[in-house]
Order: C-alpha cells, then sequence, then structure tokens
C-alpha cells in the first residue's frame, strides 16, 4: 500500500565521506528541511554520495522546480567532473523523470556513451533512457496536444507519461495533483473532486501509520488515500502542516489543469476486470470531473496492473472511457524502481502501456499524424 518514487537505500557505501555519512543519516531520520540547508550549503560538487542524497531529498520535497535546475546543474559539468559510473546510472533516470529538455538529455547520452556506457546498472539505464528518448522525439509530438492529468490510484499514470516524454518540462513542475504521488481509492478520488477537495486534507481526517519501512505516513481515516510519497517526520510535524500546504498548491494544480488542452485522465491499478465486471464508477467520476472541466464528456483511460487479459487487451467502455490490461511482467517487478524500469521486461512493459495509451487517443482522434516529421 506504500508504494513510493524512490526507494529507501542510503546512497553512500564503502569510503563514504563525514558529509555523506551525517546526510544519510539525516535522510534517515526524515528531517528534510534541515537535511536540505545542510546539504546546501555544502560543496556537493565535490561529494558525489553527498549530491545524490540532495537529489533525493529535493524529491521527497515536492521541489519539481529545484530538482530540474539541480539535475541539469549536474549534467552539465559532467565533462569536469569526471563522474564515476554510479552518479551516471543515477543521473540519467533522473533526467528523464524530471522531463528535462531534450537536448539536455542527449547531451547526457552522448557522455554516457563516450564514458563506456555498456554494462552494468549504467548499461542498462542508458540503454532505457536512449530508447524512451528516442520515442520522445520521434513519436511523442503525435500527443502533443493532450494534457494528461493523473487521477492514481498510484503514481504509474504520473511516473511513466513523464519518463516517455508525454508531459513538457513545465507539466512536470505546474500539474503535479493531489493524485500523482499518493495511493487512493476510487470512492475517495469521486469524494475528493465532487466536493473540490472540502476536507480531503482537513486535520480531523488525516491519521498517522508506519509504512512498511517504520516511518510515519500521512492517510485518509477513511483509508481512500496515502500519502505514502510524503513520508517521514517533516510531514507529519504539527499535526500534518506541511503535507496540508503541499497538498493545496496540489488542489490548485489539479483546477487549472482541468482546465487545459484536451484533457485526458489516466487511472492506474483498477482492480476490476472488466468486462466481466462493471466499471460502475465511471458515471459517478464524470459527475464529479465536470464540476472541475465543465464539460459532461470528459475523456478517461482506466488500466488494470494485475491480471491478465480475459480476450484481449484493449476495450471501449462507452464514447469516453477505454480501459486496457497491462499487467506487471513478473511479481517480482517494481516499476517505480531504475532497476526494474530500466530492465528489458521492464521496458518491454512500458513501450505496451504507451501502445495502448496512444490506441486510446487515435480512437479519440487526439494524435496528430503529421507532427512525426515536424518533430524528426
Amino acid at each position: 500500500m506504500f508504494e513510493q518514487a524512490d526507494d529507501d537505500t542510503l546512497l553512500v557505501d564503502g569510503e563514504a565521506s563525514t558529509l555523506a555519512v551525517a546526510a544519510g543519516q539525516m535522510l534517515l531520520e526524515g528531517d528534510l528541511g534541515q537535511l536540505r540547508a545542510f546539504l546546501e550549503s555544502a560543496n556537493l560538487a565535490a561529494d558525489e554520495a553527498a549530491a545524490m542524497i540532495y537529489l533525493k531529498t529535493i524529491d521527497r520535497l515536492d521541489d519539481h522546480v529545484t530538482m530540474q535546475a539541480s539535475v541539469t546543474e549536474m549534467l552539465r559539468r559532467l565533462e569536469d567532473a569526471r563522474p564515476s559510473a554510479k552518479l551516471l546510472s543515477f543521473l540519467l533516470p533522473r533526467a528523464e523523470r524530471a522531463v528535462l529538455p531534450l537536448p539536455i538529455i542527449d547531451d547526457a547520452l552522448s557522455f554516457a556513451r563516450n564514458y563506456g556506457a555498456n554494462e552494468g546498472l549504467l548499461g542498462q539505464a542508458y540503454k532505457a533512457v536512449r530508447q524512451r528518448q528516442r520515442f520522445r522525439r520521434n513519436l511523442a509530438p503525435r500527443a502533443a496536444g493532450v494534457n494528461f492529468i493523473s487521477l492514481g490510484m498510484h503514481c504509474l499514470p504520473w511516473t511513466l507519461v513523464n519518463r516517455w516524454g508525454l508531459r513538457t518540462p513545465e507539466q512536470f513542475v505546474d500539474e503535479l495533483n493531489p493524485f500523482c504521488l499518493a495511493t487512493h481509492r476510487m470512492p475517495g478520488v469521486i469524494k475528493a473532486i465532487e466536493s473540490d477537495f472540502s476536507d480531503y486534507i482537513a486535520p480531523d481526517q488525516i491519521t498517522v501509520v508506519k509504512s512498511s519501512s517504520g516511518r510515519p505516513v500521512a492517510m485518509r481515516r477513511d483509508r481512500t488515500a496515502v500519502w505514502g510519497h510524503n513520508q517521514g517526520a517533516y510531514w507529519v510535524a504539527d499535526n500534518c502542516q506541511a503535507l496540508r500546504e503541499n497538498i493545496q498548491i496540489k488542489i490548485e494544480a489539479f483546477r487549472q489543469a482541468c482546465r487545459t488542452g484536451e484533457s485526458v485522465f489516466l487511472i492506474g491499478n483498477c482492480h476490476d476486470r472488466y468486462p466481466d465486471e462493471a466499471l460502475d464508477f465511471v458515471p459517478d467520476l464524470q459527475r464529479a470531473l465536470r464540476n472541475m472541466t465543465g464539460s459532461d464528456h470528459n475523456r478517461i483511460i482506466i488500466t488494470n496492473q494485475r491480471a491478465d487479459p480475459p480476450e484481449k487487451r484493449l476495450y471501449h467502455v462507452d464514447k469516453y472511457t477505454s480501459f486496457f490490461y497491462c499487467p506487471y511482467p513478473d511479481k517480482n517487478y517494481t516499476w517505480f524502481a531504475p532497476e526494474s524500469a530500466d530492465s528489458d521486461g521492464g521496458l518491454v512493459y512500458e513501450r505496451n502501456y504507451v501502445r495502448l495509451l496512444f490506441g486510446c487517443l487515435r480512437r479519440w482522434g487526439l494524435l496528430d499524424v503529421s507532427a512525426t516529421e515536424k518533430a524528426g
């Protein structure tokens, strides 16, 4: 239930610097504000491990502007930094997760290729990022007019669309909404949207529990939302004040996104097995979305990641709703962990997801086929 956008391992091993050891301990303790100030006062250019911990800290603080700027800066100084393979294999996936501009990622890939990216985690990261960015350059422009809005119910619809370049660098910053990096249940999603988030993050609706790693994490008392990405003392202190302020910003981002461009709402981790099981929540979700978009006909794509397809993968539920099966490649697959996501099986899985996504867009006439030539 407590999926996270990143793993919990310390990025210090072997002969770690005093700075990295201290930062690693602070990261485990969860005092993100103090840790950020501590690292920003240090010379991160001279300490790879501390620099990686800094990026993890910024990620956990949901500061996407600083994330983009920091990864860009680290990539631009690669020629002078003489980085390790470990740092390169750490930076490449984060560059595409942060939807950095194509030229910046291209330069990083060129550096990795000249570095000798042909084996280990670096070789795996290089291969995966190169494939995704090739898609981003050649095929993603066909969907440039589409505004993908995640409705949860886990983080996959946010993360995969970013990795494959189907959001812009600006959307990565501006459209981080409450459903992107949290775990939800559909009744909670519908209630939140229908009520314009009136009590979604109200103090009397929140309780604090322990995650699987033992960290404090906030969840709604009705168990319809768990903010697993925002774990630790920083987020739950003072009756979850930092979390509540963070969510208010995301709520406004959701409101704005719902009235921008050709919106397509993405739902992942649906357990219903359509068509054998009816998607009874769809009419209620449509009514709730009407309050945000002003439209009676909102395009919705629902995916099931757990079950094998009964007959075919893609189904059209009604004129504005599509459903597809995209089961994980194996029981050990963890889509938010680079070692899984960048594996051969992980890439096949993600390509299938994007291919099915494009099948839905094609049905709605939202793909600009001529954009491939324009992008070339």
